[in-house]
């Protein structure tokens, strides 16, 4: 089956062997187009949904099994037995799918280092699926050349996860870096999780010596990301007495609609 045959093979449901091998294969392919729409399939295979849904029929099965052999009459026992089949033929789906998901993972990541940005773009976009706890030292590896986009996208993504790990290397990878631009999101990645480390970068962005400018894309993009924190919100009242009358504008609304946020979330909860 062609990688242009996807689509088809997707919206059927496809998780045969044959699909993994199309996706696993169009990753290496010679051609930069194929390798992109490779990773477009790998994403569209929902492989973890796929593990997990198999993992809660397991264990539903499994419940289900231990219930009858606590009755442990002969009525049982040919339920009991379809139940073990049905279990056995789970799991070694699980354990195929997990092979594939750990393959085309590898591969996906590796592609975040290719020279074409075309391919760069589609596996960052599809490395959502496969990012984990355990594969981050790999992606970050693969990042040396990566685009101010993609590494915006990954830092989210490591946020996403929210561990220490991950977090410690939003921290070290990109609160450090010269592009202010990467800075401030990673500022804001950190402080979208209550780190200090976020915090108080934000706070020495907004109120030192930085351009006007980079202090009007840094409000905007608490805005976006809903960084309503209280020592946050302080740095930007601070704004409001600054000579510059755009920031002050800029700053007004952020802090508008950042009061609107927590308001809207105290009501939430």
């Amino acid at each position: 089956m062609c990688i242009r045959d996807r689509n088809a093979m997707v919206a059927l449901g496809d998780d045969s062997e044959e699909a993994f091998n199309v996706a696993k294969a169009g990753l290496s392919d010679a051609y930069s187009v194929v390798r992109a729409s490779a990773c477009e399939l790998s994403l569209s295979l929902k492989l973890k949904e796929r593990i997990l849904r198999l993992e809660n029929e397991i264990i539903e099965l499994t419940k289900r099994k231990e219930e009858l052999e606590q009755r442990g009459d002969e009525e049982t026992k040919a339920e009991m037995e379809k139940l073990s089949s049905q279990i056995q033929f789970l799991c070694e789906k699980r354990k195929r799918l997990s092979e594939a998901q750990s393959e085309i993972s590898r591969k996906v990541i590796a592609l975040l280092g290719d020279k074409k940005p075309l391919v760069q773009n589609a596996a960052a976009k599809s490395l959502r699926e496969f990012v984990t706890e355990e594969n981050l030292e790999q992606i970050t590896g693969a990042l040396k050349d990566a685009p101010e986009d993609m590494l915006c996208e990954i830092i989210w993504m490591y946020a996403g996860i929210g561990t220490e790990k991950a977090l410690n290397l939003i921290a070290e990878k990109f609160l450090s870096s010269d592009d202010p631009d990467i800075k401030a999101e990673a500022a804001c990645a950190l402080a979208s999780k209550g780190d200090a480390r976020g915090i108080k970068e934000i706070k020495e962005l907004l109120l030192g010596r930085t351009d006007p400018f980079r202090k009007i894309q840094l409000l905007r993009l608490l805005v976006r990301n809903k960084i309503y924190l209280e020592d946050v919100t302080t740095a930007v009242e601070q704004l409001l007495d600054s000579p510059e009358e755009r920031l002050k504008s800029e700053a007004e609304k952020a802090l508008k609609l950042l009061r609107s946020e927590k308001e809207g979330g105290k009501k939430g909860n």
